[in-house]
């Protein structure tokens, strides 16, 4: 994270200025002598800022006024018992707090990115000049996140979509499918933005065109290649639940839905065990080591379905459904084609 003025020390400060001046008849402080014994004992700021902290303690509550007299020219308190508001955070979290930092390398293909980042480096402002870190944790925190291959979003085309899904406004936008050469213009209610390993979905209803059918649909948000926001508003239906439309095991529940069964051999079998693929999985083990992996939940985007048991190799095989099963046959003949030319 970039390093930023500490603000919170710069309160601390100021608050310990005006107690010491307190009851004197001489000069008080105020912005250009705090600025400038500021910069002297820590770091350079401007009477703009230490204005800025002076009007956030006033926000805060804190009886803070400036007398104008010659003689004393500057701030004072008008209680005699103050206190500034409780500020805690331990060296643990800012430790989790660099982690966290570190997490946000997923969302570089969004405009997301830099707003969080922003947030982050405000709030590494408000940490304490009390707090002391290794060195190591804030420049080389020993944790990493393996990230999957992003795909570029048009920064226009997400914030558009952003803004109208926050207000609930209808867009326009022209989206061309993954193996088409042609856009498609259709106009779209935005329910819902989806995050699915390093890609992004619009789920939205769609309104129908001419004689062709309307309905809840899904978008990859990198190939909508223009978005309008229009002046026509929507609601949300009533009772709207994310997880009517979108399932474990694929981006969006769709179609025909079917049950799926896939046997695991004893090598790969622990590795499956050890983690939740779908909320409702089954796992039933047979003697020999294999297991029967299934999913009772609506599984219905099957090239995602493909795309999963197909990367375990010679180690998974489709049981049900068994037009699936064909279809992974297929596609493994066509690619052993690929290297049967090589001979």
């Amino acid at each position: 994270m970039a390093k930023s003025k500490p603000l919170l020390r710069r309160i601390m400060w100021i608050d310990q200025q005006l107690r010491i001046k307190r009851g004197a008849t001489a000069a008080l402080p105020n912005c250009k002598t705090l600025a400038r014994d500021y910069s002297d004992e820590f770091e350079p700021v401007s009477e703009k800022t230490i204005q800025r902290d002076i009007s956030f303690l006033r926000e805060l509550g804190v009886p803070i006024e400036f007398d104008r007299q010659p003689e004393r020219n500057g701030y004072y308190y008008t209680e005699e018992n103050v206190f500034l508001p409780a500020f805690h955070i331990t060296e643990s979290e800012v430790f989790f707090t660099c982690i966290a930092d570190r997490a946000l390398q997923q969302y570089k293909n969004t405009p997301l990115y830099d707003k969080l980042q922003s947030v982050f480096e405000k709030i590494q402002t408000l940490f304490p000049a009390k707090v002391t870190v290794d060195p190591a944790w804030m420049n080389n925190v020993r944790i990493s996140f393996v990230e999957s291959p992003l795909r570029e979003n048009d920064v226009h085309v997400w914030e558009t979509v952003s803004k109208a899904l926050y207000r609930n406004q209808r867009l326009l936008i022209k989206h061309r499918k993954l193996q088409d050469s042609d856009l498609t213009v259709r106009t779209v209610d935005p329910y819902h933005l989806l995050g699915r390993e390093g890609d992004w979905y619009l789920l939205c209803y769609d309104h129908p065109r001419d004689k062709s059918k309307g309905g809840i649909k899904m978008f990859a948000i990198n190939r909508i290649e223009y978005a309008e926001k229009l002046q026509a508003t929507f609601s949300m239906p009533d009772g709207f639940d994310i997880s009517e439309y979108i399932g474990t095991m694929g981006v969006m529940r769709e179609g025909k839905p079917y049950n799926l069964r896939v046997e695991f051999d004893a090598y790969c079998a622990p590795y499956i065990k050890e983690r939740t693929w779908d909320g409702g999985q089954r796992i039933k083990e047979n003697r020999d080591g294999t297991i029967i992996f299934s999913s009772p939940h609506e599984t219905t985007h099957k090239d995602h379905v493909l795309e999963w048991v197909m990367s375990w190799g010679e180690h998974a095989k489709i049981v049900s459904p068994k037009s699936l099963a064909d279809e992974a046959r297929e596609k493994l003949k066509r690619a052993l084609q690929q290297y049967e030319k090589e001979r």
